[in-house]
């Protein structure tokens, strides 16, 4: 992964979030979390109005009124960039943030991209429900499908590893668009993942750390305390759903779902192929009890793979930036590959530590800020010294670097050099020495002094300095 190429996207993708919250910020949201391809678009039109068709030439979902601002993939690939809101109808004013999916297609930059505008929205907003979409072929937990599903429990599990409740974490469960024209398709999507979150608890429960998949390899996939105490919730709301479903008209999903919303159970199968079923879908949403200030009580993680990529490409980034400024020494402000890359990573670091993401990556700027405010400090030293023996021949050598960590110093903005002396500062520093110089040279003034060639030429460098 290129460092450059990962610090610069991350930035900006930061400052285009920042914006897009202002359109929620203080107001009650929902955020949806699923893999690529889960149907969080498709989910999120459909509550907001809009119709659906199954195309049998196609064998896809086809929009019939499509939403502004929402694109809906080929459910093969991430296509939702940044973040997309608007206001569910009926909530009150509770808005809908979609976003990218997690294990993006794209890799490393584009799973720490969504994680920020995910970090930012739960920062900006009020109050948060958290929805995980999962689709139900991702479910089986005997192939390797099985372990997305436990990435994004054990994902949504620890951002509420702190709270008691999970009353306000939900399951949406969608389908492939050709099982969505059966009858009865919800109460066949509820019964589905009761069965296949009861496997994989039973299987996370008897197991102290690791869960066996059922793959060819050994998955290595570790279930927290957090990741099991989710797994039993949903479960729980699983069999609750089956229950309702038992109790109802055989293949009447609406009935099902109006059930499901009343005893505000916390999954709900959705079929967008069913118009009349988005008022339930609304209602469920709005239903979900609310947690309050989430940018406090909710604690944003990177998944673990892109968690490990990230800190193993901040690591070598800096170790190249601490590197290239020792080799240069006081002439490293000169370089401006260099200064352009210890920018990039300064604002990494600092993008990192406010969204959340990585609280450590506070270490490596401070790190580097200090190595920076040393060879500062050692450039401040030779100026002083060349004003104070009156050596201009120094000064005229370390000036024009002296300016260059001028405009680097100023190009950081309001990152705290502390210790950090800019040309200004140093200009009233050097009278100041060469003040003090004059009257070490001429105590008794220059009518008292005793002159010589020697002494004259003291005095003369003291002044051109």
């Amino acid at each position: 992964m290129d460092p450059r190429r990962l610090a610069q996207a991350i930035c900006q993708e930061r400052e285009a979030a920042t914006s897009k919250c202002a359109d929620f910020s203080d107001k009650d949201i929902v955020l949806l979390i699923g893999c690529c391809g889960s149907g969080k678009t498709t989910l999120t039109s459909y509550a907001l109005g809009t119709s659906f068709r199954y195309s049998r030439r196609t064998g896809k979902l086809e929009a019939e009124n499509p939403m502004e601002g929402f694109v809906m993939s080929a459910q093969r690939a991430d296509v939702t960039r940044g973040l997309s809101c608007a206001e569910v109808p009926t909530t009150g004013g509770m808005m809908i943030v979609d976003n990218a999916g997690t294990g993006a297609t794209e890799g490393t930059i584009a799973e720490v991209c969504g994680a920020i505008n995910r970090s930012l929205a739960l920062q900006s907003a009020r109050s948060a429900r958290v929805v995980l979409v999962l689709k139900e072929a991702r479910g089986d937990v005997g192939n390797e499908r099985g372990r997305v599903l436990l990435k994004d429990v054990e994902h949504v599990a620890s951002m509420f590893g702190c709270l008691q409740s999970l009353s306000s974490v939900g399951l949406i469960v969608t389908s492939e668009p050709r099982g969505l024209q059966v009858a009865g398709v919800a109460s066949e999507l509820a019964q589905s993942m009761r069965d296949n979150f009861s496997d994989l608890l039973q299987t996370a429960l008897a197991e102290d750390e690791y869960i066996d998949l059922g793959a060819a390899a050994p998955s290595h996939q570790k279930t927290t305390a957090s990741g099991k105490r989710l797994l039993q919730h949903f479960f729980s709301s699983c069999e609750k759903a089956c229950r309702i479903a038992d109790a109802v008209v055989e293949g009447d999903d609406d009935a099902f779902l109006k059930q499901v919303c009343s005893e505000r159970v916390a999954v709900f199968p959705v079929n967008v192929l069913q118009d009349q079923q988005r008022q339930s879908i609304q209602s469920w949403l709005y239903n979900l009890p609310p947690i309050q200030n989430p940018g406090e009580s909710l604690e944003y993680v990177l998944l673990s793979d892109a968690k490990k990529d990230l800190e193993q490409t901040l690591s070598k980034f800096f170790l190249e930036c601490k590197h290239s400024i020792g080799d240069l020494g006081l002439s490293w402000a000169f370089d401006e590959a260099l200064v352009s890359k210890i920018k990039d990573l300064l604002n990494l670091t600092k993008t990192l530590e406010e969204t959340k993401l990585m609280p450590s990556a506070e270490s490596y700027r401070t790190d580097l800020i200090v190595q920076l405010v040393r060879e500062n400090e050692r450039m401040a030293a030779l100026v002083l010294e060349g004003v104070r023996s009156g050596l201009c021949e120094k000064i005229e050598g370390c000036w024009p670097a002296m300016l260059k960590m001028d405009a680097f110093r100023e190009a950081c903005g309001r990152l705290l050099f502390a210790g950090w002396m800019n040309s200004s500062a140093m200009m009233r520093q050097g009278i100041k020495v060469a003040k003090e110089s004059l009257e070490k040279h001429l105590p008794g003034g220059c009518v008292g002094a005793r002159w010589n060639l020697n002494l004259a030429l003291q005095v003369k460098g003291v002044l051109r300095a």
